[in-house]
Formats: C-alpha cells, sequence, structure tokens
C-alpha cells in the first residue's frame, strides 16, 4: 500500500503524544489486503481501532480490538519515539517493520510463532520517525511462560512441564540458529503457551512473538555471542530457582549431548551472559545503577519542570 497522509479521524482513549500530526506521512503494509480490518484505511485509523488495553507506558501501547463480526481480535502494538530517537530510528528499519519480517521469517521456517497481520508507521515531513505499529492475530486460551510460572505452585508436576517446554523451546532455538538466524531478546514473557495444560506434556502448544531486535548473522564471532544470548535471556527471565533446569533442558532440546565438550562450554557461556543479565557481576551492577542514577535525575527533572510550567 502506497504512502499516504492521513485525514482526520477519532482517536478514543488514544493518548495525544501517540497520535500523529496531519501533516505526516503515514504508510500501512498488510500481509494480506483480504484479511485486513475492515474500515481501516489509513494509519490513524489503525491507531483508533477500539479495544482492551494490555499495556500502557511512555513508549509502548498495546491494544487487542475490541471482537466484531467477521473480524478476527487482532493485537495492535505501537511503538513511540522522541525527538533524538526518532532520528536515530530514521537510518534504520523501524521496530515495528524489523518485528514483522522476524514473525514472518520464523513462519517460513515452519516454526510456531503469532501471526503477522501488517504494520504501519508515520514519519514527520523532515524524515523523523514519529511512531510505529505492528500488528498480529490475538491467539485466546495462551499465557505467557513466565506468568504461567508465576501462577503455578513449585511442585513436581509443573517442574516436569517446565523442563518439557524449554526442551521445545530449546529445539526451536537451534532450528533458528542453524538458519543463522537469531532472537537476541527471546524472554519468558514472550513465549505464548496453552493456558491449559495438556495431557501430554511433550505436546505443549509453543508460539513465539515480540521479535523487534531479530536478525541474520553471518560472522562467526556475532553468532557464537548471539547463540548463548538466546539461551541465557530465556533462562535468565524465569525464577533463580528453575535456572538449572530451565538450561539443563534448554541445553537438551538445542541437540546438545551431557558427555559433549562443547556442550561444557557453551554451558559456561550462557551462565556468563545470565549473570550479567541479572545484575551479578560487579560491572553490569556498577552499569545498572549509573543508568538507574541516570533515569531518576530525568524524571526529576521532567517532574520540575512540569512544575515550573503548571
Amino acid at each position: 500500500m502506497p504512502s499516504v497522509t492521513t485525514t482526520a479521524c477519532r482517536h478514543a482513549e488514544l493518548p495525544a503524544a501517540f497520535v500523529p500530526r496531519s501533516n505526516d506521512r503515514c504508510r500501512l503494509v498488510p500481509a494480506d489486503p483480504e484479511r485486513w480490518p475492515a474500515g481501516v484505511r489509513h494509519y490513524r485509523d489503525l491507531l483508533a481501532l477500539p479495544g482492551e488495553v494490555l499495556k500502557a507506558e511512555r513508549r509502548t501501547r498495546i491494544v487487542r480490538t475490541e471482537p466484531q463480526a467477521g473480524e478476527p481480535v487482532l493485537v495492535v502494538k505501537v511503538y513511540r519515539y522522541g525527538w533524538l530517537t526518532g532520528w536515530r530510528a530514521s537510518a534504520v528499519l523501524p521496530k515495528a517493520e524489523r518485528e514483522y519480517r522476524a514473525l514472518e521469517r520464523l513462519r517460513a521456517l515452519g516454526l510456531p510463532a503469532v501471526e503477522p497481520v501488517g504494520f504501519g508507521l508515520a514519519r514527520t515531513r523532515t524524515g523523523r520517525l514519529r511512531s510505529c505499529a505492528v500488528v498480529t492475530r490475538h491467539v485466546p486460551g495462551h499465557e505467557p511462560l513466565r506468568q504461567w510460572r508465576k501462577r503455578v505452585p513449585d511442585d513436581e508436576r509443573s517442574r516436569q512441564r517446565l523442563a518439557a517446554i524449554a526442551t521445545r523451546v530449546g529445539a526451536l532455538l537451534r532450528r533458528c540458529h542453524d538458519e543463522r538466524f537469531y532472537l537476541l531478546t527471546p524472554n519468558a514473557k514472550n513465549v505464548l503457551l496453552e493456558r491449559e495444560p495438556a495431557t501430554d506434556d511433550d505436546q505443549d502448544r509453543v508460539l513465539l512473538l515480540d521479535l523487534p531486535y531479530a536478525r541474520t548473522l553471518r560472522f562467526g564471532l556475532a553468532r557464537r555471542w548471539a547463540q548463548a544470548r538466546d539461551l541465557a535471556q530465556l533462562c535468565s527471565s524465569l525464577p533463580e530457582r528453575d535456572w538449572p533446569l530451565a538450561l539443563e533442558a534448554l541445553l537438551a532440546g538445542y541437540g546438545m549431548q551431557e558427555d559433549e565438550p562443547e556442550r561444557e562450554r557453551l554451558e559456561q557461556r550462557v551462565m556468563r551472559h545470565v549473570l550479567v543479565l541479572r545484575n551479578r557481576t560487579p560491572l553490569s551492577r556498577g552499569v545498572h545503577r549509573l543508568k538507574r542514577s541516570v533515569r531518576h535525575a530525568v524524571r526529576r527533572r521532567r517532574a520540575r519542570s512540569r512544575r515550573e510550567t503548571t
């Protein structure tokens, strides 16, 4: 669909910061026009779809659309960019387009992922990226892996199911890595599984979503780093008590036998990444404290500016 200039339309409950300006250049790219929501012809129409707000942050907003007769329930995720980040993002693919392409790549490889429906974006007249949105099909009856792990008791049955799920996810990662495709930010909250336990744990359906940083890597050192990073991201996003079980199951699904020398080296690299991600090393702990101090200083300055203006 070619780029179009938006026209006026309703923005029910949409924060003003997410609304494109009237002179912005907007574009919509549906995966299949026949499955595109009726009445959504402009980027503004996409942002104005009514529904339940699943996540509302300063830079991100996720809405699950209301069920309509003959229309599928969709999930619209909108990313908003500030002035500096918008210029920086203008030099690369928008985050929504990267996520859309990553989901299409996974489905092309035959791997389970949520169905991408399309994406859209809005740029200023000078070319700065103002916002972008990716649209996926809602999957009913599923919940994130991390939410399920917090909900169920820590008993033998839940640990067995966790091991089976981690084994399946490890096999999915191996398929991706064999194609030189790395997710880079996999997380337990981005792995969907059936809400009710299956009769056979091996039949748990697993779906991947929210992969805006996935990409193809061709150089050996980068692939070696990304391999350990993917496994560590999934492991570290679970409660610490599950790390040994999850790592063992991930490596088993990844195809690493216990007697392989490479398994021990990979396990050591993964655990180093886990400690860094959870700020357990002196350097990562210091960097985390510095970032937190900067964020608090910025928030205090913004709050002071708002008080002065009022």
